[in-house]
């Protein structure tokens, strides 16, 4: 697949609720397909200093993770024209960086003029002899923010000079064009009743979309993982019960919308048959991990492993996994940040630490109340101590705990966070496990 790795514009990013989400202030996903198409074939696209990547957020929780990109687009309407505020600068890795904003608003038309101008500034200005420093994120700290910002202006009004006009009219025609998948279905209500497990997957896997009568649903895939024959029975009922249409997630589950009501119930039963009917979709339980020393070569810890320690202790919990809502524990078998931990509400990173028999033992280091969105993005706040691995499920437990019984009304695990301040966090974290300072 041409652009899927080496110094590209590797991935152009949509939000999954795109044309779908009640809220949206417009649907993104055209303009994920215009910038996709533009630099697929773009002269610079395989001679970048670095990968790159774009983003175009679309629902109020960033579920696109939008400021850990190059390139983050946040929709917005002025006056009644649409836009975006755009960021840039954003990347994770051993040194996180989050995107920064560039211009507070941008004509929806002018999308692709400011994408050429920023990827332009990163080929020519970015880090061509240390591979480490050669993405964007470095270039925005090394020139600082009020440069960077009056290189992208300056040359945004080159390329629209040189091109604004074609650039207008090959985005226009691509929006123009584009067409959602169609539902294959009337709309029709959610029915009454049901058994408690169905009510209880119902509440936490289901949102109702902007178009009455249709709902989309989280296929939870307990940490990322899915067998053939259960991807092609996913395949068949989004093509039953939906539009045939089928929608990847950055959190490792799939959703598929255009579900009518009446239908939904169909859809959750024949989830059970192929054991993909999990509630509390991106819920504590709902571990997002890298491959870890399993698969990768890298890693010096497997994540996957301890991710599904994690899962196995949390269901305990039982009812209180639902009441802490959406939460979010991200691990990374090394510091590269693969699993995103940096903007997890817990993030974990693997690492090695020689014990007293002198062999190596695996142990994380935790970060927490890392997030993303437009504003009150963060990065997560270093938890004092490295923790055996044995000890983690005990120390989350801990954490989810402390935070359901002295969080405010509507409080988010991050803002808990910044709250009570990272020495409670520590605390709490310290007195549930042994640590290794």
């Amino acid at each position: 697949m041409r652009g899927a790795c080496a110094d590209s514009v590797r991935n152009v990013t949509g939000c999954f609720h795109g044309g779908i989400w009640p809220d949206e202030q417009f649907d993104v996903t055209p303009y994920v397909y215009a910038a996709h198409e533009y630099f697929l074939f773009h002269p610079l696209n395989l001679t970048l200093p670095r990968k790159f990547k774009i983003a175009f957020a679309s629902c109020h929780a960033d579920c696109v993770q939008a400021p850990v990109n190059d390139v983050a687009y946040f929709p917005h309407i002025r006056d009644g024209q649409r836009g975006f505020k755009v960021h840039a600068g954003g990347g994770l890795g051993s040194q996180p960086f989050l995107a920064r904003p560039v211009r507070e608003f941008l004509p929806a038309e002018d999308t692709l003029i400011m994408a050429e101008a920023i990827v332009r500034l990163q080929h020519r200005s970015g880090e061509r002899k240390n591979r480490k420093k050669a993405r964007m994120k470095y270039l925005f700290q090394r020139l600082g923010a009020e440069k960077f910002i009056a290189e992208v202006d300056r040359l945004f009004a080159q390329v629209e000079a040189e091109q604004g006009a074609a650039l207008r009219a090959e985005l226009n025609e691509i929006v123009a064009g584009f067409k959602m998948a169609a539902p294959r279905h009337a709309p029709s209500a959610l029915p009454a009743g049901g058994d408690a497990t169905f009510a209880h997957w119902l509440r936490t896997n289901i949102f109702a979309q902007k178009q009455a009568g249709y709902y989309g649903a989280t296929v939870q895939l307990p940490l990322g993982d899915v067998t053939s024959a259960q991807f092609r029975a996913i395949g068949r009922l989004a093509s039953d019960l939906g539009s045939g249409e089928l929608r990847t997630m950055n959190d490792q589950n799939l959703m598929v919308p255009w579900i009518p009501g009446a239908r939904v119930q169909e859809f959750y039963r024949r989830l059970c048959e192929i054991g993909l009917a999990d509630a509390d979709a991106l819920h504590i339980t709902d571990v997002t991990s890298c491959p870890g020393a399993d698969y990768c070569s890298l890693a010096v810890s497997r994540s996957m492993g301890i991710a599904e320690s994690i899962r196995t202790h949390l269901f305990a919990m039982n009812g209180h996994v639902e009441d802490l809502g959406v939460f979010r524990i991200k691990i990374s078998g090394c510091p590269n940040s693969c699993g995103q931990h940096h903007i997890g509400d817990i993030g974990l990173t693997g690492l090695s630490l020689k014990g007293d028999d002198g062999q190596d033992h695996p142990h994380y280091s935790m970060l927490a109340g890392g997030r993303v969105g437009e504003e009150g993005y963060a990065i997560g706040r270093r938890v004092s101590g490295r923790f055996p691995e044995a000890e983690i499920p005990k120390v989350i437990a801990a954490l989810a705990e402390c935070y359901r019984s002295e969080r405010r009304q509507g409080e988010r695990f991050g803002e808990f966070v910044d709250r009570v301040g990272i020495d409670r966090v520590s605390e709490v974290a310290r007195g549930a496990a042994a640590v290794v300072h």
